[in-house]
């Protein structure tokens, strides 16, 4: 099923813009890790990858390994990456 949404998804071959968000992205002030996955669509990773300027403080990991679904194909190293993010920003 998600192999067909991917294929769907990267059929498509018209621009569009994505919406503002509905909230100030400026205004977070909770830590923030934004995984991308290098085999995702172009949108997610272009999503993922644009946040830490638009969120004071967050940060951006591309996994090249990765889909759309980075814990659920590699729960244990996506959990290792957001424990050592979290070790990190609450020392």
């Amino acid at each position: 099923m998600q192999l067909r949404n991917f294929e769907g998804a990267l059929a498509v071959t018209e621009s569009h813009e994505l919406p503002e968000p509905p909230v100030d992205l400026a205004s977070v002030n909770a830590p923030t890790l934004a995984f991308g996955g290098a085999h995702d669509v172009p949108d997610f990773r272009r999503i993922a990858a644009e946040l830490p300027d638009l969120v004071p403080g967050a940060e951006h990991r591309e996994l090249p390994w990765a889909g759309h679904l980075p814990s659920l194909e590699r729960p244990e190293e996506t959990t290792r990456l957001v424990l050592e993010f979290l070790n990190r920003t609450f020392r």
